[in-house]
């Protein structure tokens, strides 16, 4: 019994990841950043978001002070933003438009 239950919390988060993922990358669009390893792929459960940007630092800075966690994916251009089964809609609207915000500077 304690095993099923646990199988089926997984399987509730995995489609809610999913259900983020496709949201935010439809929703991302509209800033002109791009997400370059994921897709709407249905075999993709994400445990973050990452995104490409020109300076990732001030990108860091900027959504720390915003009081969104987010780090840099091995030394490169990407940011990996949060995206776990816990985020509400209205998280995912402040972390877009706090996006959209540092984009626009």
């Amino acid at each position: 019994m304690q095993v099923a239950h646990l199988l089926s919390e997984t399987q509730r988060y995995a489609q809610q990841r999913i259900h983020l993922l496709k949201s935010l990358l439809e929703r991302i669009q509209s800033l002109d950043i791009k997400s370059p390893l994921l897709n709407k792929n249905e075999g993709i459960v994400p445990w973050f978001f990452p995104i490409h940007v020109s300076k990732p630092t001030l990108y860091l800075g900027r959504l720390k002070e915003m009081g969104i966690q987010a780090c840099v994916w091995h030394g490169t251009d990407i940011i990996c933003l949060p995206l776990h089964q816990y985020i509400t809609d209205d998280e995912m609207d402040f972390m877009l438009s706090s996006l959209q915000s540092i984009h626009k500077n």
